[in-house]
């Protein structure tokens, strides 16, 4: 239409028509037969327009010949651009596969760890539930034995009775939630968390491998959120409280040396958690590895050798570190989150938490 409102035969747009097949290898790379198509449709319309002008039949004829050596050439190009385009396609979808399988692989090696750790807590968490749910026994069969002679009953003493019971229950169901809670995957991870509150679950959780030590706690209830995902961070505080436990079990010291610390301070750019206890400290040796995926001091299946160096992972993919060393007594490890910064529109860190514990010395419960 253009070429025709321009002059035909003496329009300056002609020439062009022979572009089209040409056009066809930007715009549809692999479609050969929209190249094929354009291409003679250009040497159809530009040879009518020059008949009509009374060109001679041997310049239509070269006309021709130059459009059927474009479309050919359009041809080839459209489908090497189709051979290019689906190579490139195929390397994104293995690019995309591989990256999908590599991070499946880590979340897979996280859920490996975590339920590992529940394993080492498996005897502890037992003697737990074996306790509360011993005296939820013994009061069941005392109430079951009053009532056996209702008019000799003591009401008192059944509700009593019934009220323990209803406390163990209350024990167990937390142990088993808070396992639970800890084990499972959780995709509604928190943008910034308290780092108290991730302390508290980590101190319950480690309550059942701690028993008859000393866990010195001081942590205020007002420090700053980290930015690091809540159940990230209970796993490496629970971590490092497991390793305490372990450590001063190894070293086979007396009741009143058995001690876990554990501080909490604010600086002016996050907050730092120091884990100290009273084992028997790291070997000089194992420090530049302790870190090291598949690295551990422990005996042959005592450990993975991926709980130091997830922690790792995940403090320090938050901008975070995490610093080992030997204190006067013990090992002492060292734990900074970066502070987090407010985020609009962010109303998953502002989900209730559970309080943090009280900045006090006592024995583990």
């Amino acid at each position: 239409a253009i070429v025709a409102a321009t002059g035909g035969a003496r329009s300056g747009y002609l020439p062009f028509l022979l572009t089209l097949g040409l056009c066809m290898v930007i715009l549809l790379p692999g479609h050969v037969m929209a190249a094929l198509a354009s291409g003679a449709a250009g040497i159809v319309a530009g040879a009518s327009f020059l008949a009509a002008g009374g060109t001679p039949t041997a310049d239509i004829l070269r006309w021709a010949g130059t459009g059927v050596a474009l479309a050919g050439l359009a041809v080839y190009g459209t489908h090497v651009g189709g051979i290019i385009l689906r190579r490139e396609l195929d390397r994104a979808r293995e690019a995309a596969e591989a990256s999908n399988a590599l991070a499946l692989s880590e979340k897979r090696r996280a859920s490996v760890e975590r339920l590992a750790l529940v394993g080492r807590l498996a005897a502890g968490v037992a003697h737990e539930v074996n306790n509360p749910l011993g005296y939820v026994k013994a009061n069941l069969s005392y109430v079951r034995s009053e009532l056996a002679a209702p008019e000799q009953a003591d009401r008192g003493e059944i509700d009593s009775a019934l009220g323990e019971a209803a406390i163990g229950v209350d024990r167990i169901g937390r142990i088993v939630a808070d396992l639970r809670g800890f084990a499972r995957e959780d995709g509604d991870e928190p943008c910034g968390t308290s780092v108290p509150g991730a302390l508290a679950d980590a101190l319950r959780l480690a309550s059942v491998r701690t028993k008859g030590i000393r866990i010195e706690v001081d942590a205020r209830e007002d420090l700053a959120r980290g930015r690091i995902c809540r159940k990230r961070l209970v796993q490496v505080l629970l971590n490092l409280l497991v390793n305490a436990a372990d450590a001063i079990a190894e070293a086979r010291r007396g009741a009143g040396e058995r001690w876990i610390s554990v501080r909490a301070r604010e600086d002016q750019d996050g907050v730092a958690v120091r884990v100290e206890d009273s084992g028997r400290g790291i070997p000089p040796e194992a420090l530049p590895r302790l870190f090291d995926p598949f690295f551990t001091t422990k005996p042959a299946g005592a450990g993975t050798g991926l709980g130091l160096a997830l922690s790792h992972e995940y403090v320090h993919a938050v901008g975070g570190r995490i610093l080992a060393s030997n204190g006067k007594r013990g090992a002492v490890f060292e734990v900074w989150i970066p502070r987090q910064a407010s985020a609009p529109g962010c109303t998953s860190c502002s989900r209730a938490e559970p309080a943090a514990p009280s900045p006090r010395s006592a024995a583990a419960s």
